[in-house]
């Protein structure tokens, strides 16, 4: 995995209407078990002991000590200082203040999303086929994005649905509905592109509202996007190393 993204000598400071979202290789981590823990808090220590395979409690404890270190830079607070809380929906978040964040990981890469002031969401997988490829779009997608990946060439399937499908996780981890929104009910970009509007209809309980869609690419070997609920500047991205 090459990443494009640079690491930086100085933090970077996050202006208020920008987005960084940070490059985490899994496969480089260099901080022990132990290291990784100590950045934790004792809930989240316990959280990482109850994992019975090692591949899920590395995930979880280098994505975790990494997204407590980077905002600990952000608040100017030791990793295990920064108080984060679980909403109703078991998302992570700050108990206070206006830094909104959200994390996803595929494969061998966690994205750690940052901005000011409005909630967010971030997706990411690893371009890989997928059986069944149109018949899961046909199942799940708006039209325009069936029609997009029906498009696609056969070398150019994988990528086309995984990106279809983080832009869709984006935008409903930015609205906090999860995936009991019907997937179908709404439209994301259908192109590579630096970004735009996305709107959710109402539905049941959730009011109508509008996304905007960006999508990053941190590497050759992954697809990604995030969706902020207010418009944001293209996003900043950076590798973080443990």
């Amino acid at each position: 995995m090459h990443l494009k993204w640079p690491e930086p000598s100085e933090f970077p400071t996050l202006c208020s209407d920008g987005v960084h979202i940070w490059a985490v290789p899994l496969g480089r981590v260099r901080a022990s078990s132990t290291e990784l823990k100590n950045a934790l808090s004792p809930d989240e220590r316990a959280r990482a002991d109850g994992f019975a395979v090692d591949r899920p409690r590395h995930v979880f404890e280098a994505s975790r000590a990494a997204l407590r270190s980077l905002l600990g830079h952000y608040l100017d607070l030791s990793p295990d200082a920064v108080p984060m809380a679980m909403d109703p929906n078991g998302k992570p978040r700050l108990a206070a203040g206006d830094l909104h964040f959200n994390v996803a990981h595929s494969g061998d890469l966690t994205l750690i999303a940052v901005t000011r002031g409005c909630e967010i969401g971030v997706d990411v997988e690893l371009v890989r086929p997928v059986d069944r490829a149109h018949e899961i779009a046909a199942r799940n997608f708006h039209v325009a994005e069936q029609a997009a990946i029906r498009a696609a060439s056969a070398a150019e399937l994988p990528a086309a649905f995984m990106r279809s499908w983080t832009r869709k996780e984006a935008v409903l981890k930015a609205v906090g509905v999860g995936l009991g929104y019907p997937l179908d009910a709404f439209e994301t970009l259908t192109q590579v592109s630096d970004g735009g509007w996305v709107d959710l209809p109402a539905r049941a309980s959730h009011p109508a509202v509008r996304c905007w869609l960006q999508d990053v690419r941190p590497c050759d070997d992954y697809v990604a996007a995030v969706a902020t609920l207010v418009l944001r500047r293209p996003p900043l991205g950076f590798t973080y190393s443990l």
